[in-house]
């Protein structure tokens, strides 16, 4: 791959937008590029492949990384279980993580040591990842509970209000005073329970909990009136939901 040198005036290093003008502005004879300027666009393609390398390989590099510092710190093995001491901050070298969190990971080496059977605690909620980062799947529930994939028996509780303002509304292009809709809002709520995966979540919510009246829409009948299409009432509901 050829290094491509920065622009005059800028630092060392800098590749300046304007080779990639350049290249955007490579002239095409017979919709093909010539031969002295295929070299410069292969060059870009080698480029752009190399830093999807790069990227491709960060979660598996951040893993091995987190689980090398971890086991120069403590030592290796599907017993050893590094538990922070508290929230983590900016200085923190751990891959995505929250910092509303307490954090311990271990590393597992089936090769080496063979099928694992982990106890979760009930609460306790965790994940089960490869080096690449991607959830392990569960193979299903086997008697009556799974084994792979997320784990904990943790439950999710959940309330979420929301409030609407509208204006006025006009429903005619003149902006009459009659087929119109004056100000007014809307309140909603809702509760939800469940599992931490939502394999299952009972909801009890509310749409419209003042009963304001409002109109979504008017419409003239003969020989001249008009009427208007009334907006929802107050609503409640229980709603549950399962997925297989």
């Amino acid at each position: 791959m050829t290094l491509h040198a920065a622009s005059e005036g800028d630092r060392d290093g800098v590749v300046t937008l304007a080779r990639y003008d350049t290249l955007a502005t490579v002239p095409f004879d017979q919709g093909y590029v010539r031969r002295n300027d295929a070299a410069a666009l292969l060059d870009e393609l080698f480029f752009q492949r190399a830093v999807q390398t790069y990227l491709w390989a960060l979660p598996a590099l951040n893993m091995f990384a987190m689980k090398e510092g971890a086991v120069r710190a403590f030592g290796s093995g599907y017993q050893v279980l590094p538990i922070f001491k508290g929230r983590i901050n900016a200085k923190t070298l751990i891959t995505t993580p929250n910092s509303d969190l307490i954090y311990a990971f271990g590393f597992l080496d089936l090769k080496r040591d063979g099928p694992l059977v982990i106890e979760v605690p009930a609460g306790l909620q965790g994940v089960f990842d490869d080096f690449w980062q991607r959830p392990v799947p569960s193979v299903g529930v086997i008697d009556g509970r799974r084994w792979s994939g997320d784990v904990g028996q943790s439950r999710r509780l959940s309330f979420a209000a929301d409030a609407t303002a509208q204006s006025t509304v006009f429903y005619t292009p003149f902006n009459d005073n009659i087929q119109r809709q004056d100000p007014y809002g809307l309140l909603g709520a809702r509760a939800e329970y469940g599992s931490s995966d939502r394999r299952w979540t009972i909801a009890a919510y509310t749409r419209n909990l003042t009963n304001t009246d409002y109109i979504t829409a008017t419409f003239g009948t003969a020989p001249t009136a008009f009427g208007g299409r009334p907006g929802p009432p107050r609503q409640f509901a229980i709603e549950f939901t399962l997925q297989r």
